[in-house]
């Protein structure tokens, strides 16, 4: 496995370029399960942790003597995207919620008829620029993009015929509500994300004894 994550995984006949014209190329496509749960197969692992800098490259280079080991690593941690499932860096992540929340949110009060609910894609009434993303009727959330809307106005659905008033405003959709907890406290989508990736610090890591092990199975099964 040294020389590749990819050198052990079968090749098949592809139209690369959508023409007809079929050429042999790497199944990228194949996927392997070594166990259900590798941490239950091998039970010898220490959990380690991590910064910002230390990708599964790094990080498998500096255990396993080799960075195209990372592919133990990410499996060792049920990582399938290393963009978005490994631990981020402060700008990393200040980079993911500003692609994953871009648009704008407030709270609304109590909405007439109290049944009525902000439909996604709707317009609102006078705000010609703006457009409803999403509302969360539990938490009385309203995501949208467009203009700035300011608190203690009128908020009307074009299509619903929603009607409220804009109470607390956020400055990004990553300050707004995401959900409330156990004990009915608030967290806001910022707090929620950086848990998660707070959480993904700490990383399981194989031990050495075992890597030659894992390899040769996973050869087996790819093949």
């Amino acid at each position: 496995m040294a020389k590749g994550f990819f050198q052990n995984f079968p090749t098949m006949m592809y139209d690369v370029e959508g023409n007809g014209q079929y050429r042999q190329v790497i199944d990228i496509f194949r996927r392997v399960s070594l166990r259900n749960n590798l941490k239950d197969y091998i039970q010898v692992y220490n959990m380690q942790n991590i910064d910002g800098t230390q990708k599964p490259e790094r990080l498998a280079e500096q255990v396993h003597g080799d960075p195209h080991r990372n592919w133990i690593v990410m499996m060792m941690n049920d990582v399938e995207n290393p963009f978005v499932d490994w631990y981020m860096s402060e700008s990393e992540f200040w980079n993911f919620m500003e692609t994953k929340y871009p648009n704008k949110a407030l709270t609304v009060l109590d909405t007439l008829p109290s049944t009525s609910i902000y439909l996604a894609g709707e317009g609102l009434v006078g705000r010609p620029t703006v457009k409803v993303v999403s509302f969360n009727a539990t938490l009385r959330t309203l995501v949208y993009s467009g203009d700035d809307i300011p608190t203690g106005v009128s908020i009307i659905g074009e299509t619903s015929h929603a009607n409220g008033t804009s109470d607390t405003i956020f400055t990004s959709e990553m300050y707004a509500l995401h959900h409330k907890d156990s004990d009915g406290v608030v967290v806001s989508n910022w707090d929620y994300e950086y848990e998660l990736n707070e959480a993904k610090s700490q990383v399981s890591v194989l031990s050495n004894n075992y890597t030659t092990r894992v390899e040769d199975e996973f050869i087996k099964k790819i093949k």
